[in-house]
């Protein structure tokens, strides 16, 4: 099992980021974490080659892993084939074997996959609500309808959560080998619908709280039922800069909260 921060935790309203990527890097790793994902405003189609070695050869240096890139701008395979390509190029430069996609069209995916399983690469999609992947069910019927062995989610609870769906041990048992990585934010139900930050979805209201608080999410029931599947992949930390805590304290708080609980529930973390 190993720890990775999301570059999401320095991003300015997803448009840029507090920090150069090898000073994220240097950041996440000085406080512990085994691996950082790379954000679309941190790594695009447009990263230049010489960039994407310079930013595997810091990960080198600090022994850190990238644990996954996202990627934008693929609605089409035709069209968008190019864009693909570059991804899977940089993939391999900065050896990372997941590309994470945010377009979950099962033609599209089965045909994305078969061309990154020639370069022993995997894809990936966030549980989320107002899609395909919003429910338990709809999840399984997803994946399951995509086909591909190289394609699978990343578990968020979070989305689970504010959809009214199980999201502890038995949903992570029922979604399985379907699972390849797991996210964490921390939310819980909001008790005044009037209060700063508190956000709805089809007519449940929700705030942001940190790991650990009363109401929220319960990960250790999550690291119990990943560890009763054998799930030994990334676990990593997409807490947004919120008002909850200076974003380079929580980026360290999460880190202990977690790495508690991951022990707790049988895992072994150096």
């Amino acid at each position: 099992m190993k720890i990775s921060l999301s570059g999401r935790i320095i991003e300015v309203e997803y448009r840029y980021c507090q920090m150069s990527v090898p000073e994220f890097m240097r950041f996440a790793s000085n406080i512990g974490y085994d691996a950082v994902e790379l954000r679309a405003t941190q790594v695009t189609h447009e990263t230049s080659m010489e960039e994407a070695s310079e930013y595997r050869r810091v990960a080198d240096d600090l022994g850190l892993d990238i644990s996954c890139i996202n990627m934008t701008g693929i609605k089409d395979y035709e069209s968008d084939l190019e864009i693909f390509k570059r991804y899977v190029d940089l993939a391999q430069t900065l050896r990372c074997e997941y590309l994470k996609t945010w377009n979950v069209d099962v033609t599209l995916l089965r045909k994305l996959c078969d061309y990154a399983d020639d370069y022993g690469l995997k894809l990936v999609a966030q549980t989320h609500t107002g899609g395909p992947l919003e429910t338990i069910d709809s999840i399984i019927k997803t994946c399951d309808d995509i086909g591909r062995e190289n394609f699978g989610v990343i578990f968020d609870a979070a989305n689970l959560f504010i959809a009214g769906e199980e999201y502890g041990a038995e949903a992570v048992k029922r979604l399985g080998r379907r699972i390849f990585q797991v996210s964490i934010q921390s939310l819980r139900e909001a008790k005044d619908k009037s209060a700063e930050g508190v956000m709805e979805y089809k007519g449940f209201y929700y705030e942001r709280c940190l790991i650990g608080n009363e109401g929220g999410i319960d990960f250790y029931d999550i690291f119990r039922g990943l560890r009763e599947i054998g799930f030994d992949g990334y676990v990593t930390i997409i807490e947004p800069i919120s008002k909850l805590m200076d974003n380079k304290e929580l980026a360290r708080y999460a880190y202990r909260k977690v790495k508690e609980l991951l022990i707790k529930a049988g895992y072994s973390i150096s």
